[in-house]
Formats: structure tokens, sequence, C-alpha cells
């Protein structure tokens, strides 16, 4: 389980998140495993986190994630986000090799309400 104070940092150090504090008051935590190579698609994890119903992160966790894998997971946010009502989303891929993606094509892709982060391993 994750502790309070360790999301906190993750999202205000890492993520460069500057959410007030009452935001953290309520942080819901969610996890998923998907995939495997039997299925002949990555093992990926997946941490959800809902910060204050006001912020929406997805951290993924996997190797092998490919950069048309990644469009389906900011849309699958964005709708997420757009369904519960939420002010942001961010999505957070972690994986060794460092996943490359064309900084033309994640600018058309996003709104200014989506954030992406790469975290190598």
């Amino acid at each position: 389980m994750l502790e309070k104070g360790a999301v906190v940092r993750f999202v205000r150090e890492t993520l460069g998140c500057q959410c007030p504090d009452e935001v953290f008051e309520r942080i819901g935590i969610g996890f998923r495993n998907k995939g495997g190579a039997s299925q002949g698609i990555p093992d990926v994890e997946k941490i959800i986190l809902n910060i204050g119903n006001r912020l929406l992160v997805h951290i993924i966790s996997g190797d092998g994630i490919e950069e048309d894998m990644v469009w389906g997971f900011l849309n699958d946010g964005r709708v997420k986000r757009d369904i519960l009502g939420l002010n942001r989303f961010r999505l957070v891929l972690v994986s060794s090799p460092p996943i490359k993606i064309g900084q033309m094509e994640i600018s058309k892709r996003l709104d200014d309400r989506i954030h992406l982060h790469l975290i190598t391993k």
C-alpha cells in the first residue's frame, strides 16, 4: 500500500504538480496488471491515483511499451478524467529502456489539461 506522504512527494516533486494541500486530503488508489508474454502484449502494471477528485494520475510501468500504445493510454485517461469531471490527467510511463515519442505528435494529441511524464526505471 502506498502511504500518503509518498504520494504527495511523488506528485509534487517528481511530477511538478502544484496542487494545494487540501487536494491531498483525499487520495484514492487502485492497482491493475495487464498483459503478459503469453498474450502477445507487454506485461504492465498500472497504479491509478485520484487525488482530491481533481487530479487523475495513471502510472504505467513495464518494459516493451511502444509509442503506439501511449496514445491509447492517453485517450483512456482523458476519457476517465472527463467522465469523472476531474481537472487534470497525468500519464506517467516508467520503463527501461526509456520510451521515445516524437514531440510534434505529443503536442497534436494532448490538451492543456493532460501531462505526459516519461521516467526510466
